[in-house]
């Protein structure tokens, strides 16, 4: 079903946030070590090069942080098109209602998972975007599970007939 996605979407959303803050974690830590290299043995050019590299990556693992809203996004596009394309039947609308809160106490032990892990690595300060993302994930999921539920319970019989798309748009090559 699909409003088990606003259940695994958050989940995985965790899990990337989490990833990148293990892997800034792990530079900050390797950016330490390349700051106190001795550059006795090193030439000024070959110091620069090394402070130059270590400052580029140090940008591109910063700027995952921007890529954070476009991942939230794709995720709902695609539970949308699901939702849309599996439909439910009024029957279903108690399951959903469980489903509602079942995501929504999800999305609570997602955000205190979260702060816990925040509060070990002090990076809320450096991933603004993630931090507010996972800070905000109760009313994210509770928008997500509104538009799905609005989707999947929207489907008309005429819909159903033809499985949401023409015959041309159901030949897969």
């Amino acid at each position: 079903m699909s409003l088990s996605d606003v259940i695994y979407g958050p989940a995985k959303l965790l899990a990337i946030v989490i990833t990148f803050f293990v892997c800034i974690f792990i530079w900050i830590g390797f950016t330490a070590v390349f700051d106190n290299l001795p550059v006795a043995g090193l030439s000024a050019e070959n110091q620069n090069l090394i402070n130059q590299t270590v400052s580029e990556v140090g940008t591109g693992l910063y700027t995952i942080d921007y890529v954070m809203p476009l991942i939230v996004v794709g995720m709902l596009i695609v539970s949308l098109i699901f939702a849309f394309k599996t439909g439910a039947n009024v029957v279903y609308a108690v399951l959903a209602v469980i489903m509602w809160v079942f995501a929504l106490m999800m999305s609570a032990i997602f955000t205190n998972t979260y702060i816990q892990v925040e509060n070990v690595m002090n990076l809320g300060t450096t991933l603004i975007i993630a931090d507010f993302l996972m800070m905000k994930l109760k009313w994210i999921v509770l928008g997500w599970l509104a538009l799905i539920t609005i989707v999947i319970f929207s489907r008309n019989k005429q819909e159903d007939g033809s499985g949401g798309f023409s015959s041309s748009e159901q030949v897969f090559r």
